[in-house]
């Protein structure tokens, strides 16, 4: 075990260790990126079992033909505020390390909307690569001129002015936590995003089938139409037809002055009389 890990992981670690008399395995650490999260599990390899020596009985390592494995629990990530990076439950650097979740935060505070927008547009205000270097000043590149410097040196004081006069309560070191926990999120993030589009690139769209020219209604030439007369009935024997009634007029026990239009539908049946009474539809 590292000096240093998460008090729970440490526990069931060791539990498992001790109890199951597990003398060598594999440790599995899984880094959920999308939530932030670490699951764990052990695989043991071989573990200590009674011996008869010839002095008398003891303890020897035998190797497992089947590994067992145990499930050691899903664990939040930490950020490690002196290494000014995330680390893992199975070793947290040193004491100083808050389990974070999948966005930046600063401990033990609370953020509002607009703070937490002025914080993120840090980046966007004075650029990624201006804002690394005014988190870790270490990552200068040893060659730059004096000029640069003294333009890195101004955009410095920019980016201080800026956090006073936006989140002038809040301590300077907390803010540039905030800061460091986004760039290292993001490149997470980009990382994975990165990696997804390689091994697993999104198939092209194929384009829409082009839909058939709308067909053009059949026309009957006006010649060919037999007009309807009103006293005269079309139809032609031994097929079924359809009768249309209709009426309309004041809507009768109505308070107000509605007017109404019914109308009936109804089949005849081909082959029926003269007294047939058609049901209406």
């Amino acid at each position: 075990m590292f000096p240093y890990a998460d008090p729970m992981f440490s526990k069931r670690f060791k539990w498992i260790i001790k109890c199951g008399e597990i003398a060598s395995g594999l440790l599995h650490h899984l880094d959920y990126i999308k939530a932030n999260t670490s699951r764990y599990f052990f695989e043991s390899t071989a573990m200590r079992v009674p011996f008869k020596y010839e002095w008398g009985w003891g303890m020897t390592v035998k190797d497992l033909a089947f590994h067992s494995c145990y499930f050691l629990g899903t664990y939040p990530n930490y950020w490690n505020v002196e290494n000014k990076r995330i680390v893992y439950a199975h070793n947290l650097w040193t004491l100083v390390a808050y389990p974070m979740p999948n966005s930046p935060f600063i401990h033990e505070a609370i953020l509002s909307d607009a703070e937490r927008k002025a914080l993120n547009d840090v980046e966007i205000l004075f650029g990624k690569t201006n804002l690394e270097y005014y988190l870790f000043p270490e990552r200068l590149p040893t060659d730059l001129s004096e000029s640069a410097r003294d333009y890195i040196a101004g955009i410095n004081e920019q980016i201080d002015k800026y956090l006073h006069d936006e989140l002038w309560f809040h301590d300077v070191e907390e803010l540039k936590d905030y800061l460091m926990e986004k760039l290292a999120l993001d490149a997470r993030k980009k990382r994975f995003k990165d990696c997804i589009a390689v091994k697993y690139p999104t198939p092209p769209k194929l384009p829409p089938p082009t839909p058939p020219p709308p067909a053009k209604p059949y026309e009957i030439p006006m010649k060919e139409l037999i007009p309807p007369v009103p006293s005269k009935s079309i139809r032609v024997p031994g097929e079924k037809y359809i009768e249309l009634d209709f009426s309309f007029g004041e809507k009768i026990a109505d308070p107000n002055n509605i007017m109404q239009v019914s109308f009936w539908i109804t089949e005849v049946p081909a082959g029926a009389g003269p007294g047939y009474t058609p049901t209406p539809k």
